[in-house]
């Protein structure tokens, strides 16, 4: 709380600006900037990551705009993830359900076993909620991705800015 730090960051070597918001941030209006630097690792890269540990959305999303030389990046409207991306979701928490009920039906009776059906009482509300924080958009000279349920975080990348990039896939 009472440290203060400076430092010094040529913009070229910014990689990526990331506007994170928990759930009781998201409810205040907060949130925080991160940055990625390439050339940066390790303890460096833990003291120098955090470029405005909190303010307000606005104030946050400006700051990202004004360290990338774009204006109104909050207002940039995200394209959502398609209709099978919420079916992936969904079936994950399927999974989880059954393996929570699975093991409760193995470590307690029977009547308290069912407790593990519970479970998609919160597994299944999370899924769809991780869906519709999804969200992409390629506009000009940015490169904006948004993720997360409990802590949401908006990516703004410069598209000549990444040094790798990874595709995955799986056989759902």
């Amino acid at each position: 709380l009472l440290d203060e730090r400076r430092d010094t960051v040529p913009l070229a070597r910014i990689q990526a600006l990331t506007v994170e918001e928990n759930f009781i941030r998201r409810a205040l209006g907060l949130a925080a900037v991160k940055m990625v630097v390439a050339g940066r690792a390790g303890e460096d890269e833990a003291v120098t990551s955090t470029l405005l540990p909190i303010a307000p959305r606005d104030g946050a999303f400006e700051l990202a705009g004004v360290v990338l030389g774009r204006e109104g990046l909050e207002r940039i409207p995200l394209e959502p993830m398609p209709p099978a991306a919420r079916t992936r979701r969904i079936w994950r928490a399927v999974a989880v359900v059954i393996v929570a009920t699975a093991v409760t039906f193995v470590l307690l009776d029977p009547p308290l076993a069912l407790l593990g059906l519970l479970s998609a009482g919160v597994a299944l509300p999370a899924a769809l909620g991780a869906y519709r924080a999804l969200g992409w958009r390629r506009d000009a000279d940015l490169v904006l991705a948004r993720d997360g349920v409990f802590v949401r975080r908006t990516s703004v990348t410069p598209v000549l800015a990444p040094q790798s990039v990874r595709v995955t896939s799986s056989p759902f």
